[in-house]
C-alpha cells in the first residue's frame, strides 16, 4: 500500500466514514448529534459594519474626495 493510500484509509477511519460516504443510519445520527450542515446567519453589528465599511468606501474617491461613482451589488 502507498502512502498516499495510507493516509487517506487514515482519515476516513478518523472520520467514521469510507471512500462510498456514511450510511443513512449513521448519517442521521451525526445529524441529530451535531445539526445540519448549515451556516448561521448572524444580524446585527456584523452585518452593520460591512455596511458601513461599502458606504464609507462609496463615499470618497481614491484622492480623499466625495465621489457619487460606487458600484454596489
Amino acid at each position: 500500500m502507498n502512502d498516499e493510500k495510507a493516509d487517506v484509509d487514515k482519515i476516513l477511519k478518523e472520520l467514521g466514514t469510507s471512500q462510498s460516504g456514511l450510511t443513512e443510519e449513521e448519517a442521521q445520527k451525526r445529524i441529530e448529534q451535531y445539526g445540519y450542515n448549515e451556516m448561521q446567519e448572524k444580524k446585527g453589528k456584523q452585518s452593520h459594519q460591512v455596511s458601513q465599511k461599502i458606504l464609507g468606501a462609496c463615499s470618497l474617491d481614491a484622492g480623499g474626495h466625495h465621489s457619487n461613482n460606487c458600484l454596489a451589488w
